[in-house]
């Protein structure tokens, strides 16, 4: 193939003047002091001669993978020059992002230059900042599930018909939510506090802030007692326990061992925080 060499008379930045056959205007073509390459080479911008590699419209919006700029249903990559980022794939997740060797943010939210929020990761997972950038507004836990709850008295058992002794929780950042049904099996000679189990340790506050109090309603075919009660619930902090009494209009709050007989139930419908 022939050769045509544009060689200048100075060192430095090239500039390549081609007159635009329309307007008769001098258009410049600027080079840099280096090798250039457009082809199969290596950087290039090759589409191998039968497909359009790259596309930039007269809006200036880069396309890559799709030539019209829109922001339907369409599959490909689109940077438009006002700044909107238009991304579709099939069947995968259209943007990945990955952050190597520190902990911390991957996506910071902006209002004017300032960080409004962000969203990054951890060594054991992911955390999301709403409203600001300090530990009061990062949400990093998440989790939901089922776990075997029992009552256990001070002296004796109270076992739990297996068909009724399973809770389900949902932690959202420090806030626990448990619900579900116990129902007593038999009473082996059960007096004193009852506790219930929990599936996450009760936080530790000041001013007693971790001793919520809670109700619920379950109902107790027990010891001569037919009928549906009120069911109190009291945190300790850095235990897994919350005790458990029950309320009615004759004998007052009492611990659910006190109820001699069996199928008791009780409806555990709490919320508590962990540190």
């Amino acid at each position: 193939m022939a050769k045509v060499k544009i060689q200048g008379n100075a060192s430095g930045t090239g500039v390549l003047t081609v007159t635009a056959p329309n307007t008769s205007t001098d258009r410049t073509i600027t080079l840099p002091d280096e090798d250039v390459t457009l082809g199969a080479a290596t950087p290039s911008i090759d589409d191998n001669g039968d497909a359009t590699a790259i596309t930039i419209d007269s809006s200036e919006n880069v396309l890559v993978g799709k030539t019209t700029s829109d922001t339907g249903n369409s599959l490909g990559f689109e940077a438009r020059q006002n700044g909107l980022v238009n991304i579709g794939r099939d069947g995968g997740e259209p943007l990945l992002l990955n952050r190597n060797t520190s902990e911390g943010d991957i996506v910071a939210f902006r209002k004017d230059g300032t960080t409004k929020g962000s969203i990054g990761v951890t060594s054991s997972g992911a955390y999301i900042t709403l409203g600001g950038t300090g530990a009061a507004n990062t949400l990093d836990d998440y989790e939901e599930g089922t776990y075997t709850g029992t009552l256990t008295p001070a002296s004796g058992s109270l076992a739990l018909y297996s068909g009724h002794d399973t809770l389900s929780y949902t932690k959202i950042g420090r806030m626990v939510h448990v619900q579900g049904k116990l129902t007593v099996q038999t009473n082996s000679s059960a007096t004193g506090a009852t506790n219930m189990n929990l599936p996450f340790t009760v936080g530790s506050f000041t001013d007693s802030a971790d001793r919520p109090g809670c109700v619920t309603y379950g109902y107790f075919n027990a010891g001569g007692l037919n009928g549906s009660y009120t069911v109190l619930w009291e945190w300790t902090a850095n235990t897994n326990q919350v005790r458990v009494y029950v309320k009615n209009s004759v004998s007052g709050a009492v611990n659910v061992s006190d109820y001699s007989g069996t199928g008791a139930d009780v409806f555990v419908n709490i919320m508590y925080e962990v540190d």
